[in-house]
């Protein structure tokens, strides 16, 4: 299957108008996890934490929205390890949600990502045609993946607006999960919603480099 067909698949299940809100969740999680933990502990502590508190935050909300548009949320837990996990389901597409270290970077290959992979992408990266889009009666499914990494702004910069994604992006991983066989950028899909939560003092050349730097391979 093709990149046209892949996002065609998505957004026949998972939606525009859904994508765009677990888009606009990953702003209210970074905030909120930034600012909560900043309250709650010296900053020495804060930093240790806010990672694993805008995480929890994340996973509410993506059920959240996930209810919102009446699709199917379920937490789970990989056998012997100690995290939680959300999946999203609409008919043959599921979807999780994970932290990288810069725009569109590999995401950490455990156990059950590794799982969903191989088994939910069956043949739809297969080059040879044809390209079928599958059914919710279709054994094949396939796996997305929403990721978001910090603000890459510089040190005084960070201190101020740390709280801001540096890049969110939908990937879809491979079978293998050596590589990402497609990808958006959901902050250049939906730049409303990064201009409604950047700081308001920002002028539309600071927007634009935020933008800019949310593309993967930009330094």
């Amino acid at each position: 299957m093709d990149s046209k067909a892949l996002e065609q698949l998505v957004l026949k299940y998972l939606t525009a108008p859904f994508l765009k809100s677990v888009t606009e969740a990953v702003y209210l999680a970074r905030r909120d996890g930034w600012e909560e933990s900043r309250q709650a502990f010296e900053e020495t502590e804060a930093e240790n934490i806010r990672g694993f508190y805008t995480r929890a935050k994340l996973e509410g909300l993506l059920r959240d929205v996930a209810d919102r548009y009446g699709l199917q949320s379920e937490v789970k837990k990989a056998p012997k390890q100690p995290w939680n996990h959300t999946e999203i389901t609409s008919g043959p597409v599921t979807l999780t949600a994970a932290t990288v270290s810069a725009p569109c970077a590999m995401v950490d290959a455990c156990d059950y990502r590794r799982g969903l992979a191989r088994t939910a992408q069956g043949q739809l990266f297969n080059p040879d045609p044809p390209y079928v889009i599958p059914s919710e009666d279709d054994p094949d499914r396939c796996y997305v993946i929403l990721t978001h990494s910090r603000y890459r702004g510089l040190r005084d910069d960070y201190r101020e607006n740390g709280h801001l994604p540096g890049s969110i992006y939908l990937v879809w991983p491979a079978a293998d999960f050596d590589c990402y066989v497609h990808d958006i950028n959901l902050m250049e899909a939906y730049p409303d919603i990064a201009r409604r939560y950047v700081p308001k003092h920002w002028d539309e050349e600071a927007i634009l480099e935020y933008l800019r730097k949310s593309k993967k391979g930009i330094v």
